[in-house]
C-alpha cells in the first residue's frame, strides 16, 4: 500500500508515514483504479431469479 502510494505521487516514505493522515490515505487508496473479477454464480437480484434457482 504504502509502495503504490509512493510511487503514484513521488512522495517519500517518511512523508507518507508523517506528513499524510490515515483518513486521507484510506480514501485515497479507495479512490485508486483496480481490476476485480467476475464473479461465476450469478448474484439473485429479483424474485424472479430466486424462484429460478429454487426451480419453483
Amino acid at each position: 500500500m504504502i509502495w503504490s502510494i509512493a510511487t503514484q505521487t513521488g512522495w517519500s516514505f517518511d512523508h507518507i508515514l508523517w506528513g499524510i493522515s490515515w483518513a486521507t490515505l484510506q480514501l485515497m487508496m479507495a479512490d485508486a483504479p483496480r481490476y476485480i473479477t467476475k464473479r461465476k454464480n450469478k448474484d439473485l437480484v429479483t424474485l424472479d431469479d430466486a424462484r429460478k434457482f429454487l426451480k419453483l
